[in-house]
């Protein structure tokens, strides 16, 4: 259809509406708090892209398809229509926009839409504005202390600045000192919490009176804390990686992953039912799809379990700390968790004391023994 301001108006949050008088130009709703935008979908230099023209409201139909108009123009010529923008008129929400559009689209999805919220909520309102030749280290410091009651988001906010300025720098989109150089960050505490037998049991109660309501929620919690898999690696799971008992991965967060399915793990996925037309492992409510919300759930049962303070993101916590008191190694370990490197593993090492602990003091009592006898 043809742009109108009725056919704008009427968008609806994620959808596009293409014009039919010039092709890749249209009008979108990102979110329900936000406007509408024109947009322009294109290939530059063989990539696809999307430029973001304007907001509708500011901008009229017509004027924004003779700017779209005007974009494809300089593509046809060989000209990058960022790339040939005055600095004057360069904000931070446009290297923003460039980061977002060329760099972390190919990213993993979590990554993607973790700085896409970054962007979104924290870094777009407060410094987007601002020219980026404007843009000074004082300007970023008072931005991080204005998050100090969220430190870690702070620092992400600072990070993700960073690392889109020195992308920017890079393809020579600004050449202008990173106002992020040398900002410190605040101190972060990393939360350690791993569940302990008597709390598994608890659970475990938990679980009968969940099951009733839904039954591929309570086999997902149970995967992840009997194998140490992530989260998404479970949900996105599909029945025809399974072979005997390795779960095989074609991607997860370090590349192509191999979770090995230990007997209890495999009667849980025995008791569950293959959907027809669905090929994933935990179904969820849209047909075909897998179970994208596994926390709703997984409140109820810690609600009713009596637990306080523990994530999802917890049982593979938990899971490392069981295996450690049994003695397993930390190069195992970080084999099925699927670390990169021994040194993320070695967080787990201070779990081993007890197990130490244990094994030392009964050597040293049947050596102690052993001595008296001789004594």
């Amino acid at each position: 259809m043809s742009l109108t301001n009725r056919s704008i108006e009427t968008v609806k949050v994620g959808k596009v509406i293409w014009d039919e008088k010039l092709r890749g130009f249209g009008a979108r709703k990102q979110s329900a708090n936000g406007g509408i935008s024109f947009i322009l979908k294109t290939r530059i230099g063989g990539r696809q892209t999307t430029i973001t023209i304007g907001r509708y409201g500011v901008l009229t139909i017509q004027a924004a398809r003779a700017e779209a108009l005007r974009l494809l123009g300089m593509i046809s010529s060989g000209q990058d229509p960022i790339e040939a923008r005055d600095l004057q008129d360069f904000r931070v929400y446009d290297v923003a926009k460039a980061w977002l559009e060329r760099h972390v689209c190919n990213l993993k999805p979590s990554s993607s839409k973790r700085y896409e919220c970054l962007v979104r909520d924290y870094i777009g309102p407060k410094l987007g504005r601002i020219y980026v030749d404007k843009l000074t280290p004082q300007m970023v410091v008072r931005f991080h202390d204005a998050l100090g009651n969220k430190p870690r988001t702070a620092n992400y906010c600072v990070s993700t600045l960073s690392s889109m300025w020195g992308w920017a720098n890079k393809r020579g989109l600004i050449n202008l000192e990173n106002p992020c150089l040398g900002i410190q960050r605040y101190d972060e505490v990393k939360r350690k919490r791993y569940l302990t037998a008597p709390e598994i049991k608890l659970l475990a109660k938990a679980f009968r009176e969940e099951e009733q309501i839904n039954p591929f929620a309570v086999a997902a919690i149970k995967i992840l804390i009997m194998t140490g898999a992530r989260l998404g690696e479970i949900l996105s799971a599909k029945w025809e990686w399974i072979d005997g008992d390795i779960l095989k991965l074609p991607d997860s967060k370090t590349g192509a992953k191999d979770i090995t399915l230990p007997s209890p793990v495999l009667d849980v996925l025995a008791s569950l039912p293959r959907l027809e037309m669905n090929p994933y492992i935990i179904v969820g409510k849209k047909s075909g799809e897998h179970m994208v919300n596994l926390r709703k759930p997984w409140m109820r049962i810690v609600k009713r379990a009596g637990i306080e303070h523990v994530r999802l993101h917890d049982l593979r916590h938990s899971f490392a700390s069981f295996a450690v008191s049994s003695g397993a190694s930390l190069t195992l370990i970080g084999g099925q968790l699927g670390h990169r490197s021994i040194a993320t593993t070695q967080r787990y090492a201070h779990l081993s004391r007890d197990p130490v602990r244990q094994a030392t003091e009964t050597t040293a009592n049947i050596i102690a023994k052993a001595l008296q006898a001789n004594g």
